[in-house]
């Protein structure tokens, strides 16, 4: 004949969650929606404008800093000298 079956466990059904357990997710969804609602429509006014910044502050050192120019505009007599009327412009070597 065939053994009788041994029981190893009995299975139960756990109890039913609380309704706290069952509906916390719910309530902190509506309470953080709530608290979202009250923080964005009771801001303090209407924010101020900022004040406008300049494009720039200091403008850029130059890369070199010329000496005594090279390139001079003869200019002769008067204003319609030799050079000065057409506006022929001569590089003179500078002599030490």
């Amino acid at each position: 004949m065939a053994k009788a079956p041994t029981v190893i466990g009995v299975l139960t059904e756990p109890p039913a969650p609380t309704w706290w357990k069952a509906n916390r997710h719910k309530v902190l969804a509506i309470a953080g929606l709530l608290i979202g609602l009250y923080i964005g429509t009771h801001q303090d006014g209407t924010p101020q404008p900022e004040t406008p910044r300049p494009g720039h502050s200091t403008p850029a050192p130059a890369a070199h800093t010329p000496g005594p120019s090279s390139t001079h505009t003869a200019r002769g007599r008067g204003s319609a000298g030799p050079f000065g009327a057409n506006g022929i412009t001569l590089k003179l070597a500078h002599s030490k």
